[in-house]
């Protein structure tokens, strides 16, 4: 009994015709490259599944690890005034922090991550720092030179 079912699987694997077109199967023969293409089928779909799975990984640590955008609108670089206070505005991420000078801003919007914040200014350069940080990013820093000048009266 042990042989008839071996014999029996062996006829099962040799009643294979290779598939070429134009030949013709008779009843009950199947093409090897039907066997073969389901299994190239399933290989594809892993392999996309796996790609797909990596670069939504990298995706996500690059967001991580990134420094977060920062846009300064005032006060342009190189600003000249008269004016012993300046407004500082700017925008930025919504995780990150927003450090002037050093110290950290809390006139922060979080929805919109949009900054605001009034620095007293000396007569001469003034340098200023602006950095945003999220947590586990690098640094990102931004440098405005404002010059105060007195005001000359015109007479």
């Amino acid at each position: 009994m042990f042989s008839k079912y071996s014999k029996k699987q062996n006829k099962l694997f040799t009643n294979r015709k290779k598939f070429t077109f134009g030949s013709k199967l008779r009843f009950g023969q199947r093409p090897i490259i039907i066997v073969a293409s389901h299994i190239v089928y399933q290989t594809v779909l892993i392999s996309l599944f796996t790609l797909a799975t990596i670069g939504l990984i990298i995706f996500g640590l690059k967001n991580v690890f990134v420094a977060p955008k920062l846009v300064i609108f005032l006060p342009d670089d190189n600003f000249v005034t008269d004016n012993y206070f300046v407004e500082i505005a700017g925008q930025t991420d919504k995780q990150a922090q927003i450090k002037i000078n050093d110290q950290l801003i809390n006139e922060f919007d979080i929805n919109t991550g949009k900054f605001a914040k009034t620095l007293p200014l000396q007569s001469g350069l003034n340098v200023i720092k602006i950095t945003a940080q999220k947590p586990y990013s690098s640094i990102k820093t931004i440098y405005r030179k404002i010059m105060v000048v007195k005001a000359i009266s015109v007479r």
